[in-house]
């Protein structure tokens, strides 16, 4: 699991919509809200070899975000 606490989650919202991508931009998972009820997401990625991952949060405004996750 990998949590990500900076200021950028903290905008994470239950009318966005959340994509797992690999580096060319293709995605790999739709995320789901956090089970423990936070607004910080929790991410596996243990079905994934380690690497770099692209999170991409689209708001329901129009705006986009797209973090770097590394999983070693």
């Amino acid at each position: 699991m990998v949590r990500k606490t900076n200021h950028c989650w903290s905008k994470w919202r239950k009318n966005s919509t959340r994509k797992l991508l690999d580096l060319q931009g293709r995605k790999l998972a739709t995320l789901l809200d956090s089970p423990h009820g936070t607004d910080v997401p929790e991410i596996d990625l243990s079905p994934y070899p380690s690497g770099t991952y692209l999170v991409k949060i689209n708001f329901e405004r129009g705006v986009s975000v797209v973090r770097k996750v590394v999983k070693r």
